[in-house]
């Protein structure tokens, strides 16, 4: 095969190829970032009482910003006992393909958890309260 015959192939092979292509996915965030959060692990005794002295956690969340401009809506989505299951994911794309950014907090993996469906006793129930002060 000479040059062009190649150079051809190649143009045809590239454009069918483009043509079977996944179409790009609206519900992908146009950015994702994540953030480290600085927070305290307390017993719910310790969050009504006013008790500061907990242990000092770093937790994090995950930012998926919609595509769009300016302002954008966003959801704090926050995991149940199961920990960072399908459902977050599932969430977080459906609301960025309504254009709707969104961020998830993981309260587990910075504490040494995955899960306390088995045992809510492992972390108290308010350690989940977010102050956006």
């Amino acid at each position: 095969m000479n040059r062009l015959g190649l150079m051809t192939a190649l143009a045809v092979s590239l454009v069918a190829s483009f043509a079977l292509a996944e179409p790009i996915s609206q519900d992908v965030a146009a950015r994702t970032e994540l953030h480290s959060i600085d927070t305290l692990t307390l017993s719910d005794a310790q969050f009504l009482s006013g008790d500061a002295n907990g242990k000092a956690t770093t937790t994090a969340g995950q930012l998926r910003i919609a595509a769009g401009s300016g302002r954008l809506p966003l959801v704090v989505l926050q995991h149940g006992s199961g920990g960072m299951t399908a459902n977050v994911e599932m969430w977080a794309r459906e609301l960025n393909a309504s254009g709707i950014s969104t961020f998830a907090l993981d309260g587990f993996t910075g504490r040494g958890l995955t899960a306390v469906s088995t045992n809510q006793a492992l972390l108290g129930r308010l350690n989940f309260y977010l102050s956006l002060a």
